[in-house]
């Protein structure tokens, strides 16, 4: 009988012990040093659009990606929008997926001027929903119920920005979105 045996085999058990404690340590302090996320992953903001009348303040939602604001449109009330941003030049399609009542879309220039509207309808749990292309490139999208845009004359050519965020209103860990237009 070897006299190293059971003294190994002990030396093994806590050298591994001690490492999976380490690891375990190493990833609790990072998760308890982490900076803190944002409150919401949906800004409140208010979109400033120009109206023949003067210019309309509308509260938006501002989703730090699209799947979030997806999200959102059940939250949706009549005199709200979803205000959706994106880094670079898009040509794709829209679709009402998810929603139960029909939208207008306003889709944007990086300045936020409005390049058309269109009016969309509603498709709550379709596995196929109608996608529609605004046949332009744009940045920016200001999702409204349908007719919102309409009750208040406002057509292509006006302008859309978003109002700047004050400081105090900015949540918690939030370093700041580039929103276009805004």
């Amino acid at each position: 009988m070897n006299a190293k045996g059971p003294l190994y085999g002990y030396s093994a058990l806590l050298v591994g012990l001690a490492v999976a404690l380490a690891t375990a340590g190493y990833f609790l302090a990072g998760r308890i040093a982490a900076p803190p996320r944002p409150t919401s992953p949906l800004l409140q903001r208010v979109a400033l659009i120009e109206a023949p009348r003067g210019t309309l303040e509308l509260p938006v939602y501002t989703p730090l990606n699209t799947a979030q604001g997806l999200l959102a449109r059940r939250q949706l009330g009549e005199e709200q929008g979803i205000w959706y941003s994106f880094p670079g030049p898009r040509d794709e399609g829209w679709s009402s997926l998810g929603l139960s009542r029909a939208v207008s879309v306003a889709f944007l220039d990086e300045k936020g001027r409005i390049l058309v509207i269109l009016d969309l309808p509603p498709c709550p749990n379709q596995p196929r929903c109608p996608v529609s292309f605004p046949n332009r490139v744009y940045r920016q999208v200001l999702e409204v119920p349908q007719g919102w845009f309409a009750r208040h004359r406002i057509a292509p050519g006006q302008a859309a920005r978003l109002k700047p965020l004050k400081k105090e209103d900015q949540p918690q860990g939030w370093r700041g979105q580039r929103i276009f237009g805004g």
